[in-house]
């Protein structure tokens, strides 16, 4: 098949991970097509899935970083409360059942809050090893992500204009 005769309508619109998909799918068919064009529509397909992975894995840092902010803060009152019972519960000459229920259920929600805050600290640690590895600093990860989003949108364009290029050729 010769590359003038290859044809494709590309739809996507190049945001979001199905959109994206759906682009990689279209320069697949090319690459499969045997044309000359192939090994390019292969090399931006796989351009175009490693940028999507980027971002995802960006965007999941930027949530699990929000959200242990969240946790630690949340972390500091439940810790708080239950020293603060703790004190009240030695302080008292004869606790009731109430206060050492209390203060039972006030030390075993710090515990989970804890454990919780600790999954999402070692989540944030391997996401950064990854994002690190794919030359991403999470230390300046607002200019990551503009680099990545303007890198995103140029492999987009070039694969929305790759089948209109190869048609011309």
């Amino acid at each position: 098949m010769s590359d003038k005769r290859v044809q494709i309508t590309v739809q996507a619109k190049g945001e979001g991970g199905d959109e994206l998909k759906a682009l990689a799918r279209e320069l697949d068919a090319i690459a499969q097509s045997g044309s000359q064009a192939a090994p390019e529509a292969a090399a931006l397909a796989e351009q175009l899935r490693g940028l999507a992975r980027q971002d995802a894995a960006v965007q999941q840092f930027a949530n699990l970083k929000r959200q242990a902010g969240e946790m630690s803060g949340a972390l500091d009152v439940a810790r708080e409360r239950a020293t603060s019972l703790g004190r009240a519960l030695a302080e008292s000459e004869k606790p009731t059942a109430a206060q050492r229920r209390e203060f039972d259920a006030a030390r075993k929600a710090a515990a989970a809050l804890e454990a919780r805050y600790q999954t999402t600290q070692r989540q944030l640690n391997a996401l950064r090893g990854e994002l690190a590895d794919g030359g991403i600093s999470t230390q300046s990860l607002a200019a990551a992500q503009r680099k990545l989003s303007k890198e995103l949108a140029d492999a987009t364009q070039a694969a929305r204009t790759f089948p209109a290029e190869l048609a011309a050729r």
